[in-house]
């Protein structure tokens, strides 16, 4: 399964590190769809072995049309390759600093019965 991410705002698309990151899905996506039609959507991405150290996730971001469909089709403990770019995140504490993955796509390795999430309600204004 392929599902892109596609029309990031402001000037993330060109900064960053660009990457291919292999990976599990290690808590379950979440999106958003706002009654304008702009979605966002984000999961943790794993290095493979589900309940490892906190610190070795990184945040994987889409944004724009699509995004919601594109992890909405993915389940905690799926196999994933993510494309996109590492930016970093500065947070209140230097500490806290981290980096996200902003996606244009997601590849995802389906194993046998593999089940996968509902969609997330609508936020109306």
């Amino acid at each position: 399964m392929l599902d892109g991410c596609r029309g990031h705002d402001g000037d993330e698309r060109d900064s960053g590190v660009s990457v291919a990151m292999p990976g599990m899905v290690a808590r379950r996506p979440r999106a958003i769809k706002t009654a304008e039609r702009y979605e966002v959507a984000s999961f943790i991405l794993g290095r493979g072995d589900l309940g490892g150290p906190e610190g070795e996730e990184v945040l994987v971001v889409c944004s724009g049309a699509g995004a919601s469909s594109a992890v909405s089709g993915v389940a905690v403990g799926e196999e994933v390759i993510v494309v996109g770019r590492l930016v970093p995140r500065s947070a209140a504490r230097p500490e806290d600093d981290a980096f996200e993955l902003v996606a244009d796509a997601v590849l995802a390795r389906r194993g046998a019965g593999a089940v996968t999430t509902a969609a997330e309600p609508r936020i109306a204004p």
